[in-house]
């Protein structure tokens, strides 16, 4: 069957609503009456609320009305119709839909959400409220709320117009009939004729119709059933969802209807649903009866025209807390607590009876509060008015008796607390703990009786191997043991402790915390126990990290109300050995501690500690910094600690180094002279005494002191120098200090047959970077000069000065890219020999000789036999050598000279370094030069290019000049194989 609504379902005024309404009451008279006539058949009553209406909303009731009628009389059979056979379609589910005209804008909806989310940030988590009972049978979006159709016919249903009766007859003949029961009630049976069967059961139309086949026609017997129903219609009004008119199926009771028109709204009754028929409340249906108890004898089966009216919602109360079904009910023949409680559902086991409430109203001005003990009978029978609230409380999420084991653990959870329970009776082996676990460091939390906690630790391997010794904690109610893995972070575990720990915290008393921020497995914060010591932070954190400086860890203090800082150092090292000394300092709330890596730069950590304590020293105190000069391992300024000595600044130093002058040491002390000069007081001190453990060599320090630890005389770290090539024993050799070049070679072993002692080259590291700072000054200087002729180019346009810039900027960016060598020319060959490589005069053999420096190469490299010829030739190439050949033959044999040729500044740069030149004074005052132009093996022969072209700024010449020399010698270096 098909659902269709009423033209009165359209917006109305509530008039309009009302008057509608009692135009529907007349349904029957208008179908059958001529519009105009309408207003004649109204009761005096209903042509009032007509008479209200505007004229608009009168010609839409006229039109509503008529419309009725059409829908009306197309589902009515006509006179000449002989079967009626009513199509039957699944009724559609109609969703309750808000009201569009409240629905907010997209924009609207974005800025809700936008603000929804900011004050969700804001505001605290508020617990649940209250929904009203019930209400939630109608939410949902099911396919359907018909009632089945595939039944058996109830044998008390009432036939009427529109149904169908299927008849099947057999026997002698066997015939089937599909008769649908006419307007006027009768079914047109063929053989037999017209049978009235409207406004009987269905029980008894069919023993009429057996009857009378069975005499009307020998020798048939026959079975009769129901067909499709027939589609009836009600109204559904009052605080529906979507109030109207519906065509439902014959078979629909009146939770059928509710269903189909979307369910009651929340300012609906549900205890006071009215079934109207004919003008008469036929029955009035109280779910709670259905949703509460299964009763369904008051959902009845709906007759045509009947009008279902939904009230407003009648009083409610609320009630919340230790209940099965906390809601707001809506009171009937409820009247005390009791039967509020029992429509909850009643109490929880967890209830606390006595601890409950009820939340009043009071004379309409503001809330008031009644106490309920629930467990007696006066308060059970406490009466109830609309509005009023039961708060039946639960009892506290709380466990006197018990311990709690957390952690890594097998079993964690809560343990029954006994008295005289002790840590090994929780932990009875360390097979109740997980693998890893850290048995050196368990935490238990107690609570005390003013409920502030407090934090215990103890050493559970300890206390397992050792039952009566202290470390087996005995357990106090509500203790919380927590037992720590070696590879999780203890920080995050502890967190919640240590916010509570700091909410403890008060004006005239710090929160009981530690930390310690480096050096350790798991830094972070910490409970401070009592008697906490130094060591024991560094167990509760995991240990110390490798490569940690165990001799000086800094201590930093809050003082006077924390508005000043100390420094406490002391030795994790002599802490450790006796866990009873000094140096194992005893910790105070809030102290944070530091530990330092051997290879840590302090002053990152120290120097904002010392701007802090500079800036609270009074004008009356000293400032406590000191300083440590000289041959130790971390130089510079450090706090200035209670009772400091000398040890102890060597000691935060990171100790002596090994070029530390061990026998004295020296101390700068600053002193102010009647407040009107500083002097200065040098005072030496036994060092060695100090070491050896002299208590009273051992000096106090005061502010400003300056420690001087003097390094050996003469002390020098290793120098080495590097041999290679044509030696008996090339290799990395240490030197001492002054030992020359000769006393190498014969440690070297000399050199082998196939050395070219000529061609041997001697660098040095020193050399190198002077030459190379020379190379970037001369850069920087050409950079500046181009600076300057881009300026006068800008101003003249001169075409030549164009290109001279441009070639000028090759060069600088060939002078960068150019590297020094830092070749030192020797004559290897006259110091080997005591003589002169040229021959020419005798020299002494202490001038030949060269004072090794740390860094220094030499490499010889082997025989060659070959004379290059490079720059503006034609073929640069490499040429055998040929005895008597000059200079000019190479470069003939190279293809002569190119245009760009200098022919004037041509040279030779021989193997050894030397540089021969064409004038005496030589172009590159820098290197030896010599006039002779005999050609050896190994030899370079360079034709440069004419400089002269690029003249307008006067450097560039001398900077070609220099840029292809380096060049050149780079290129002779790499032609005797040596780099």
């Amino acid at each position: 069957m098909k659902i269709r609504r009423n033209h009165c379902a359209t917006s109305w005024s509530l008039v309009g609503m009302v008057a509608l309404y009692c135009v529907i009451s007349l349904f029957p008279i208008v179908v059958q009456a001529d519009t105009s006539s309408l207003t004649a058949v109204m009761t005096p009553e209903q042509r009032a609320l007509f008479d209200q209406l505007s004229p608009e909303q009168r010609d839409a009731a006229i039109k509503a009305i008529q419309g009725l009628k059409k829908d009306v009389m197309s589902g009515m059979p006509t006179s000449s119709q002989t079967e009626v056979t009513p199509s039957v379609t699944v009724p559609v589910t109609v969703i309750p839909k808000p009201n569009d005209s409240l629905q907010p804008s997209p924009v609207e909806k974005e800025e809700n959400k936008v603000k929804a989310v900011a004050d969700a940030k804001e505001r605290k988590p508020e617990p649940e409220k209250l929904k009203q009972f019930g209400y939630d049978l109608f939410s949902g979006t099911p396919t359907t709320f018909a009632p089945a159709t595939d039944i058996p016919v109830p044998t008390d249903y009432v036939i009427g117009p529109g149904d169908t009766i299927q008849v099947q007859i057999f026997g002698k003949d066997n015939i089937t009939y599909s008769l649908s029961v006419s307007r006027d009630g009768d079914i047109s049976f063929p053989a037999i004729g017209p049978v009235p069967v409207a406004g009987m059961k269905f029980s008894e139309v069919r023993e009429n119709l057996m009857d009378r086949i069975i005499r009307q026609t020998r020798g048939n017997t026959a079975n009769v059933t129901m067909g499709p129903l027939r589609s009836i219609r009600v109204l559904i009004l009052g605080e529906a969802q979507q109030p109207g008119s519906y065509t439902i199926s014959a078979l629909s009771t009146l939770t059928n209807a509710l269903l189909v028109s979307g369910g009651v709204k929340t300012i609906g009754s549900l205890r006071n649903i009215q079934l109207k028929r004919n003008g008469q409340n036929v029955v009035t249906l109280d779910l709670y009866d259905l949703l509460l108890r299964g009763d369904t004898s008051g959902d009845v089966r709906l007759a045509p025209g009947d009008a279902i009216f939904i009230p407003t919602v009648g009083p409610t109360v609320g009630v919340s807390g230790a209940v099965y079904r906390p809601a707001i009910y809506e009171l009937k023949d409820e009247k005390s607590v009791e039967d509020v409680i029992k429509l909850a559902g009643g109490t929880l086991p967890n209830v606390y009876l006595q601890g409950s409430q009820l939340d009043r109203i009071h004379d309409g001005f503001d809330h008031t509060v009644v106490n309920l003990d629930l467990s007696t009978r006066k308060a059970m029978e406490t009466s109830v008015r609309s509005g009023d609230l039961v708060r039946v409380y639960s009892v506290l999420e709380r466990f006197d008796d018990m311990v709690t084991l957390v952690g890594h653990v097998h079993r964690p959870g809560q343990v029954q607390w006994r008295r005289g329970m002790h840590l090994t009776d929780l932990v009875r082996s360390l097979k109740d703990l997980l693998p890893g676990s850290d048995t050196s460091y368990v935490v238990v939390r107690r609570e005390l009786p003013d409920r502030r906690i407090k934090v215990l630790t103890t050493d559970l391997a300890q206390a397992l191997a050792h039952p009566k010794s202290s470390q087996n904690l005995e357990l106090k109610p509500l203790d919380e043991v927590l037992v720590f893995g070696l590879e999780e972070d203890r920080v995050a575990l502890l967190a919640p402790i240590i916010t509570q720990l700091t909410h403890q915290a008060r004006l005239d008393k710090a929160a009981y915390i530690v930390s310690i921020d480096s050096g350790v497995r798991y830094p972070g914060t910490y409970p401070l126990i009592q008697d906490m010591q130094l060591t024991d932070l560094i167990t509760a954190a995991g240990g110390t990290l490798p490569d940690i400086d165990l001799d000086f860890v800094v201590v930093r203090r809050k003082v006077d109300k924390e508005q000043r800082i100390e420094v406490i150092s002391a030795s994790l090292r002599q802490a450790m050995v006796a866990s009873g000394s000094s140096a194992n300092v005893f910790l105070t709330p809030k102290d944070n501690v530091h530990l330092f890596g051997l290879n840590e730069d302090r002053s990152a950590f120290l120097t904002p500690l010392l701007t802090n304590l500079r800036r609270q020293a009074l004008s009356t105190e000293e400032t406590p910094v000191v300083e440590v000069a000289g041959s130790v391992l971390k130089p510079g300024s450090y706090p200035l600690m209670r009772d400091m000595r000398v040890s102890d600044l060597i000691r935060s130093a990171g100790n002596l180094s090994e070029a530390a002058y061990t026998l004295t040491a020296e101390i700068t002390r600053y002193t102010v002279v009647n407040a009107t000069a500083r002097e200065a007081a040098h005072i030496n001190i036994d060092l060695a005494a100090i070491l050896n453990g002299n208590q009273a060599a051992d000096l106090s320090l005061k502010g400003y002191d300056r420690l001087n630890i003097r390094p050996i005389p003469k002390w020098s770290e290793q120098e080495i120098v590097t041999v290679q090539g044509e030696v008996n024993f090339p290799g990395v050799y240490s030197i001492s200090h002054g030992e020359t070049l000769s006393n190498l070679l014969h440690r070297v072993g000399g050199f082998t047959s196939n050395a070219f002692l000529e061609g041997a080259v001697f660098t040095r590291e020193d050399l190198r970077k002077r030459e190379q700072q020379s190379i970037d000054d001369l850069a920087r200087r050409m950079e500046a000069d181009l600076a300057a002729s881009v300026l006068e180019k800008n101003e003249t346009g001169d075409v030549s000065k164009q290109m001279a810039f441009s070639a000028g900027k090759q060069l600088v960016e060939q002078l960068r890219s150019t590297k020094a060598v830092g070749r030192l020319v020797i004559d290897l060959p006259g110091l080997a020999a005591g003589t002169d490589i040229s021959g020419m005069k005798e020299r002494n053999y202490s001038e030949l000789d060269v004072v090794l420096k740390n860094g220094d190469q030499l490499v010889v490299p082997r025989d060659v036999q070959e004379v290059s010829v490079m720059g503006e030739v034609h073929h640069p190439t490499s040429l055998l050598y040929q005895e008597g050949l000059e200079r000019d033959d190479y470069i003939s044999k190279s293809g002569g000279v190119t245009q760009k040729a200098s022919m004037k500044d041509v040279f030779v740069i021989q193997a050894s370094g030397n540089v021969i030149a064409h004038d005496a004074a030589g172009l590159f005052g820098w290197l030896p030069v010599m006039q002779t132009r005999t050609i050896r093996p190994g030899d370079t022969i360079v034709v440069p290019f004419d400089v002269e072209r690029i003249q307008p700024i006067a450097l560039w010449g001398e900077v070609a000049k220099i840029t292809y020399q380096l060049a050149v010698s780079v290129a002779t270096l790499k032609t005797l194989n040596v780099f």
